[in-house]
């Protein structure tokens, strides 16, 4: 696996998060049954696809969807809500570990716990850590961005301008 760059995979993270909340949590009718939601259950890095003309992830491999009821399991009660927390920690983690090592550390990625508690101490906890490191990147690429527009609106260039501008250019590209 090459290199992540730090802000991207943050934005892939949070987003991928956010959506299995909403897929999760959104009541849908089908064949006049009423579900509560969708458990994926078929998480891993293969089954997600960056569409760079759309700038958008493509999820794939359904097969194993199963509609949730309102106590968040499936109809057969085999697969619940845990089984895509599990997936994320098992199956995320060595991505991250891989692409972005720097990452993985400050995210304190969690340990695969058990089922009573991946949300509240492994998903929750991982939600706030991207958050929290995602406002922290964003800060860091607009105090950038500000610094190289002063730069460029300056009349006189010298070499030590062009030295700043690239190393400017090498933070909002960074790859950490």
């Amino acid at each position: 696996t090459r290199a992540i760059p730090t802000l991207f995979l943050l934005r892939a993270l949070v987003g991928l998060l956010d959506f299995l909340e909403r897929l999760h949590h959104t009541p849908y009718s089908l064949q006049e049954q009423e579900y509560f939601g969708v458990l994926w259950n078929d998480i891993k890095p293969e089954h997600i696809f960056w569409s760079p003309a759309r700038g958008r992830f493509n999820l794939i491999d359904w097969g194993n969807a199963q509609p949730l009821g309102a106590d968040g399991t499936s109809r057969d009660r085999r697969f619940s809500l845990v089984n895509d927390y599990q997936q994320i920690i098992q199956s995320l983690g060595p991505l991250v570990a891989e692409a972005n090592p720097g990452l993985y550390a400050n995210l304190e990625w969690p340990e695969e716990g058990s089922p009573a508690s991946i949300y509240s101490q492994g998903i929750l906890q991982l939600k706030e850590q991207l958050n929290f490191f995602l406002v922290q990147e964003l800060s860091q690429m607009r105090t950038a961005q500000e610094q190289e527009d002063q730069l460029l609106s300056e009349t006189q260039f010298d070499q030590s301008q062009f030295q700043r501008l690239e190393t400017l250019h090498q933070d909002l590209c960074r790859c950490r």
